[in-house]
């Protein structure tokens, strides 16, 4: 498989967009997960110029680390796990850092999208809105947290009708209340991650259930984005990239940001752990 071709091919739009030297695009991987990273990472250079992106090293090959070196404009922050926020020997600790590495963004506004999603859209737009508010991404399905987590969390909206998603997460450093989120994101995460009645038990869905617990804590639901395009969840199963990328072409035509949640990955096929790739040829 030729896959500067492929990619090219299945992911390039024109006109290229230009993002503003202020915006950027960050995401986390470990060594299982850096094909993902690739894939996310050259669906965003394909539709865009002046792209910058940072990767969270939190378990990478060499080999990876090299590659993520190379690309123009990205940053790789090396894995410090003495200064996470959770701990490594909590189970999900990848998950609950997430406020971690957002509060570390060198950019004015940023975008959080999951390795395990693909671009297939302008960013713009989003960059666009997170100049007015946050950006919180909604979710097709809606999982509220264990009551008794409420005993713990006093919340000023009570409301358990929206659905939202850790996945892709947008927001503005020079705005207080974007900060405000994200401190209290990370604080609360370290509130029951620590809490010794085990509070993680009364969570629906990890990080992203104290992202809900916080939203309803700060009356932030208005800020949820209803737009589904932002998170289109893929719900079949591929087992391989080429056939997962020719498939949206047709399936997903107006979605933005496709989200190929669950397992198997569609790169976890493959006997490698790194694509030969250079997503800015033919660029």
């Amino acid at each position: 498989m030729n896959w500067n071709e492929f990619f090219t091919d299945h992911l390039t739009i024109t006109p290229k967009v230009r993002l503003d030297d202020d915006c950027g695009v960050l995401t986390a991987a470990d060594a299982k997960f850096f094909i993902g990273a690739q894939i996310l990472y050259t669906s965003i250079v394909k539709p865009h110029r002046n792209v910058n992106f940072t990767l969270f090293d939190i378990g990478l090959t060499t080999e990876q680390q090299a590659w993520m070196e190379r690309q123009p404009r990205a940053r790789l922050v090396p894995f410090e796990p003495e200064k996470l926020l959770v701990p490594t020997k909590v189970a999900n600790w990848q998950k609950f850092n997430r406020p971690h590495f957002l509060s570390l963004s060198p950019y004015q506004r940023s975008v959080w999208i999951d390795c395990d999603m693909v671009v297939k859209a302008s960013l713009a737009p989003l960059f666009h809105h997170v100049k007015r508010q946050p950006f919180i991404v909604r979710n097709d399905i809606c999982s509220p947290n264990n009551r008794r987590l409420h005993d713990y969390i006093p919340t000023k909206c009570t409301t358990e009708a929206f659905a939202l998603s850790s996945c892709v997460f947008a927001w503005n450093s020079g705005r207080q209340l974007d900060l405000q989120l994200i401190q209290e994101w990370a604080e609360t995460t370290r509130f029951i991650t620590t809490h010794p009645d085990n509070l993680v038990q009364y969570l629906s869905a990890c990080d992203e259930a104290i992202l809900r617990v916080v939203v309803q804590k700060l009356d932030l639901v208005k800020y949820v984005w209803p737009d589904r395009h932002w998170n289109a969840m893929v719900y079949q199963r591929f087992h391989d990239i080429a056939s997962a990328l020719t498939n949206i072409r047709v399936r997903c035509p107006n979605d933005f940001i496709l989200h190929y949640f669950g397992r198997p990955k569609i790169w976890e096929s493959m006997k490698e752990d790194i694509l030969d790739i250079n997503p800015h040829e033919n660029t």
